[in-house]
């Protein structure tokens, strides 16, 4: 269990998420009152549940964060790829177009 020092649960997963040590945590928490007052979960009903922790989002400020889910070369490829596909389809409509009805 995790102690409080100051204002901030410091061990265990809640106080690893507050120190940004990591990402998320897949956990069974009890509900105690202690724990309300520094994590806001829920009302204290002396249950074991299980909850999965993750940090609230931080604000995306780069405007090239739409990109950030797939690496530089997996971008070039698939926009290679998408052009690769569009001339192959002008080229096949031109072919088409030649063929006599």
């Amino acid at each position: 269990n995790g102690k409080p020092n100051g204002t901030v649960w410091h061990t265990g997963l809640i106080g690893q998420i507050f120190k940004k040590e990591i990402d998320l945590a897949y956990c069974r928490i009890y509900l105690q009152q202690i724990t309300n007052s520094y994590v806001n979960l829920s009302f204290p009903w002396h249950q074991l549940t299980v909850n999965f922790l993750v940090p609230r989002p931080r604000p995306v400020v780069n405007i090239w964060a739409l990109t950030r889910p797939l690496s530089g070369p997996v971008w070039t490829v698939l926009v290679l790829t998408v052009c690769i596909q569009a001339l192959a389809i002008c080229w096949s409509a031109k072919i088409i177009s030649k063929i006599p009805k």
